[in-house]
């Protein structure tokens, strides 16, 4: 059976966004007429650059590109959420959220898609809020995280539903560095800022994260990264498109 690691998966996403809209221009082109304006999917408010800082250097999620020939702009995030249904009388919310320490490229100088980014550095996130429904959150409250601590493996304890995998490009991206709370005390905060419907039919979740700080759990020896934390801050758009595609 096919194991489908983060990084694996990005680029399978990232495959299908890129088709998807190959087949929409073609079919745009194919319509005719020269002097159409071409549809940009509207203004959502989305910024050039996609990135939240961990340790106070740039991670980024996401990019707004335009396509070679074609007037045609297009925005991405690495960054999905999905309800996780009740438990215990609450309700969960599952954030996750891949990143890297490069800005991505959507093409090369001749106009050919980029599968393979560059990056010295990148981390997957995920995290479960409990008790949060977009849409009926207020703007700036505040929602706590849903906490699992237990002991994973040789007395190694920490929370299972809250943590950053930290990898260096030098290692195999099997390999990581675990990052979580080793008890039920999180550390910083998550706001609610904005829920909305695209035009695309997906819908676009943006948080703004506070000082989260997660501590090490396993051993950092063989990387550059010699932090017993990170820190992440940020405002970050989540969407429900599989694609990743938000405009």
């Amino acid at each position: 059976m096919l194991k489908l690691n983060f990084k694996t998966m990005k680029k399978y996403l990232k495959f299908m966004a890129f088709a998807m809209m190959a087949v929409f221009s073609l079919a745009f082109v194919s319509c005719g007429d020269d002097d159409d304006e071409p549809n940009k999917g509207g203004d959502t408010g989305i910024n050039e650059q996609f990135s939240f800082t961990i340790n106070g250097k740039n991670y980024y999620y996401g990019h707004t590109y335009t396509w070679p020939g074609l007037d045609i702009k297009q925005s991405v995030t690495f960054c999905n959420f999905s309800p996780l249904g009740n438990s215990y009388g609450h309700s969960l919310f599952s954030l996750h959220l891949d990143a890297q320490d490069m800005p991505y490229r959507a093409f090369d100088s001749e106009g050919n898609p980029i599968i393979l980014e560059e990056y010295n550095s990148n981390v997957e996130c995920s995290f479960v809020l409990i008790d949060f429904d977009p849409s009926t959150a207020k703007q700036g409250e505040v929602f706590g995280f849903k906490q699992v601590v237990k002991e994973v493996y040789n007395g190694v304890v920490y929370d299972i539903y809250n943590k950053i995998e930290y990898r260096e490009k030098a290692y195999s991206i099997e390999k990581s560095i675990t990052f979580s709370w080793k008890d039920n005390n999180p550390k910083g905060q998550v706001k609610f800022v904005s829920y909305k419907k695209l035009e695309n039919g997906s819908y676009l979740l943006t948080l703004d994260f506070q000082n989260v700080t997660l501590d090490r759990i396993t051993d950092n020896t063989p990387y550059s990264n010699k932090s017993d934390q990170l820190i992440l801050n940020g405002r970050i758009m989540f969407t429900d498109n599989l694609t990743g595609v938000i405009s």
